[in-house]
Order: structure tokens, then sequence, then C-alpha cells
């Protein structure tokens, strides 16, 4: 698996969980607190950042990254499981949503393949810029609206 440099880490792992978290919870109506997700994110990018550098075969670095961003929001954020793991999954899935819409778009334009990336990894911030303006209009467009997938706020309440 291709490691990433720790600017990459800081500058788009970090946003990219944060958003992922948020987005999630936000699609199944619950409540996270802004310190926990933040903790989570900078806890989850340094985990991920340290499982690509694991030989494992590609995708399941991802797979073992949502575990334990799963793992850490039930610890620190302290909500069930269930909920975590739902709220997670959907804020992966409108990530890579969105990627997978954005990113041919964004290769094309700066006239780069995907192999380009490894050699300069700074692609993964420019790259990642434009996909997390998007996340954000989103995500600011459910809260003001109050859409959600699945109304979770009760079963997924803080156990604290």
């Amino acid at each position: 698996m291709l490691s990433i440099p720790w600017y990459v880490v800081i500058f788009e792992s970090i946003p990219e969980a944060f958003l992922v978290l948020v987005m999630g919870f936000a699609l199944f109506r619950i409540r996270i607190d802004t310190k926990h997700a933040m903790i989570i994110a900078v806890l989850s990018a340094f985990s991920t950042y340290l499982i690509r550098l694991a030989p494992i075969v590609f995708g399941v670095h991802s797979l073992i990254a949502a575990a334990v961003m799963i793992i850490l929001t039930v610890v620190i954020a302290r909500i069930d499981v269930g909920s975590a793991t739902l709220a997670i999954l959907g804020g992966i899935v409108i990530l890579a949503i969105l990627q997978s819409l954005m990113a041919p778009t964004l290769f094309n334009l700066a006239s780069v393949q995907f192999s380009d990336v490894s050699d300069r990894p700074w692609l993964n911030i420019l790259f990642f810029i434009p996909q997390a303006v998007v996340m954000i209009i989103i995500y600011i467009t459910v809260l003001r609206n109050d859409w959600y997938l699945y109304d979770l706020s009760q079963k997924g309440k803080n156990r604290a």
C-alpha cells in the first residue's frame, strides 16, 4: 500500500475523517460533540497513516480504517456500536460518491493520472479541497433542512 506523507494526514486525512463523522451522524440525526468528532478524526487519521504502511491488500486498509473509526467513536463519544457503525458508513458512502463523481473530472482538469498521486502526494490535498467544499455544502443543507436517512437520535444518544 502507498504510504502518505505527514502533511497529507494533516491537510486531507484529518478534515476528511471529521467530515465523514459529522456528515454521517447528521444523516442519522445523532448529535456528536464537535470536540469528540475532532479527537476521533485526528486519531483516526493517524491510525489510517499507520494502516497504510502495512503490507495489506488494497482496499482492506479502508475496512480497517472504518473499523478503527467506529471503535474510537464508541469509546470516545460513547455512542452505541450500531448507531456509530451506521453513521460512519453513511458518511463514508457520501464521501465515496463524491470522490467517484469528482475525481475523474479533477484528474482530467489537472491532466494527471492516478499513478501521479504517489509521486506528487500534494495532489491528494488539492483534489480534496473541492470535494470538501461540496461535502460541507451538503452537510449544511442537511442540517438546515433537517434531512436525515433514519432518526437514530434516541437510540444513538450519548450514554454519558
